[in-house]
């Protein structure tokens, strides 16, 4: 068997498939999942999470995640973003609290 090209291009190559098959894991999932970058940018939002606030993917991905929110709790939830990204942890998003979200509808 010959394998052709450089490792630079089965390296890419690999880290590619790896990337679909992360992405096709997670849109598969039955939780919401949304995935941001440091700044507090959807960098990733399976199917149900734009099922659940009613965004297709075009429209989620760049959004901010406290646009996610009603308008009453963006600023605490910037600064509970931020204190997480100076400690960050493995948890539980919410655990033992309410959640809202804002649909693009506007509706909660």
């Amino acid at each position: 068997m010959t394998i052709s090209g450089s490792a630079a291009e089965h390296s890419t190559l690999g880290a590619q498939a790896t990337a679909e098959l992360n992405r096709v894991v997670v849109d598969a999932t039955p939780d919401a999942i949304i995935v941001t970058a440091s700044d507090g940018r959807i960098v990733l939002g399976n199917h149900r999470a734009r099922q659940l606030f009613g965004y297709d993917d075009a429209t989620l991905v760049g959004l901010g995640i406290d646009e996610l929110l009603p308008e009453s709790l963006r600023a605490a939830h910037a600064q509970h973003r931020g204190r997480y990204a100076e400690h960050p942890r493995a948890r539980e998003m919410g655990s033992g609290l309410e959640l809202l979200g804002l649909r693009a509808d506007g509706g909660e």
